[in-house]
């Protein structure tokens, strides 16, 4: 099995070349989507995160995304915490796709991905840019 990530910054085009991949018969991960799992329902998660940065980022249903940015994202050192706690876990759950399922290729779509140290269990890396005015319209697109 060949296992590839797909890494690069925001609106850089990492899905459409993960997309790619699917439409050649590959098994696309999103690093995204396990991320955001975990901090909707992961009780570890929940567990460590409010431990970490106080109840008042925890509701009954997760991990509020949005207060815990406002404390990590201009904070290199809670930032820091947040990954050590999440890096584990999403590797965890991603390690799984890499069991034999009827794929000859697995395509890991993760923005952090050499950040997080994964590029080492992987046997190929492909690292998708933009030029900056594309990735600001590609996000303003998507969020608004």
């Amino acid at each position: 099995m060949l296992k590839i990530g797909v890494t690069g910054s925001f609106g850089s085009g990492k899905t459409t070349v993960a997309a790619m991949f699917r439409s050649g018969g590959a098994r696309v991960v999103d690093a995204d989507a396990i991320v955001h799992a975990l901090l909707k329902g992961h009780p570890g998660c929940r567990r460590s995160i409010g431990k970490a940065f106080g109840a008042d980022v925890l509701t009954a249903r997760g991990v509020d995304r949005i207060k815990l940015a406002r404390i990590v994202f201009f904070d290199r050192k809670a930032l820091g915490k947040l990954e050590k706690i999440l890096h584990p876990l999403a590797w965890q759950k991603t390690a799984r796709a890499f069991r034999p399922a009827g794929s000859d290729v697995v395509v890991l779509d993760a923005p952090l991905l050499i950040e997080a140290g994964w590029y080492r269990k992987l046997d190929a890396v492909i690292v998708v840019r933009a030029k900056i005015p594309q990735q600001v319209m590609r996000i303003k697109r998507r969020m608004g």
